[in-house]
């Protein structure tokens, strides 16, 4: 008897289309660089930060790493270049300010994606969850 073999998809299946609205972490994929400039932000974006998923975009986006708390922003880079380094998961806490000036204790975890010759990360895939 022939065993049905999982499919993959860019898009996910509609049963699935609503699951990232209803996933109480910020989901993000950044550029693993100094800013980590958002490619994608799940709609959680908004309740954790105070601002809008389209202040992320464009030429005068906010970068989430300027939303790190600045008494933090070492140990939060310190944690991420050393897991890029190592090709391991990533996990911090860290505090970000959000819009309306509050200060939100937050778990970072995630992991880096590396070019072809596995030299250097190019991308974070993350998720950010509150722990305030």
């Amino acid at each position: 008897m022939a065993t049905k073999q999982p499919t993959t998809s860019a898009t996910p299946p509609a049963t699935d289309a609503g699951l990232l609205e209803n996933v109480p972490a910020l989901v993000y994929r950044a550029t693993a660089d100094s800013d980590w400039k958002a490619h994608f932000l799940s709609p959680a974006v908004e309740a954790l930060t105070g601002y809008p998923p389209e202040r992320f975009q464009g030429p005068d986006a906010i970068h989430f790493f300027h939303l790190v708390h600045p008494d933090d922003q070492a140990a939060a880079r310190r944690g991420l270049d050393e897991a890029i380094t190592q090709k391991t998961d990533y996990h911090n806490e860290f505090r970000i300010i959000r819009a309306d000036g509050e200060i939100r204790h937050v778990h970072d975890h995630g992991h880096g994606t590396y070019d072809e010759q596995d030299r250097k990360s190019t991308r974070l895939n993350s998720s950010h969850s509150s722990v305030s």
